[in-house]
This record gives structure tokens, sequence and C-alpha cells, in this order.
């Protein structure tokens, strides 16, 4: 897999020192990536979605209800390259 996700995350530390010179301990994590098991144990990107919705109710009116899930991606969201 390629190395987008270290690098982007040291380039925005660096920008994030370069922003805030006073500060120090400056670390940058991108969020959005999880180990998924299958045949070997990877590192891949994944999107949250969230779906909301009107549902009728049987005694009349309607309800609000929320949905969460997590989608993958089959390759990397910066360079294109197969995960």
């Amino acid at each position: 897999m390629c190395d987008c996700k270290k690098d982007i995350e040291q380039k925005l530390t660096t920008r994030f020192k370069e922003m805030a010179p006073e500060a120090s301990g400056h670390e940058v994590k991108l969020q959005g990536y999880a180990y998924c098991f299958g045949e070997k144990l990877t590192i891949r990107a994944f999107m949250p979605y969230k779906t909301t919705a009107e549902f009728p109710l049987k005694k009349g009116g309607t309800k609000i209800k929320n949905e969460t899930g997590n989608m993958s991606f089959n390759y990397c969201p910066f360079c294109g390259e197969k995960q």
C-alpha cells in the first residue's frame, strides 16, 4: 500500500508547527483509518456516513430515524493506488 497517510500527516504537522510556533508537541493524525481483518491485517481508509429519514408511524405522524455506518475505500483517496 502507499505511504500517503504517513506523508500527509508529516506535511500537516510541519504546517501546524509553522502556524503555531509558540506551541510544543505538535502532532497531526488523519482520522478515518482502521485496521481491517481479512487474508491479512491491513490499514484502510474509511469514511463514516449518517442517514436521516422520516418514517410514518402506524398511529399517524412521522418519526425521524438516524442511522450511521462506515464505508471503506478500495483505493487510496489521495493517490488512487489499490489498497
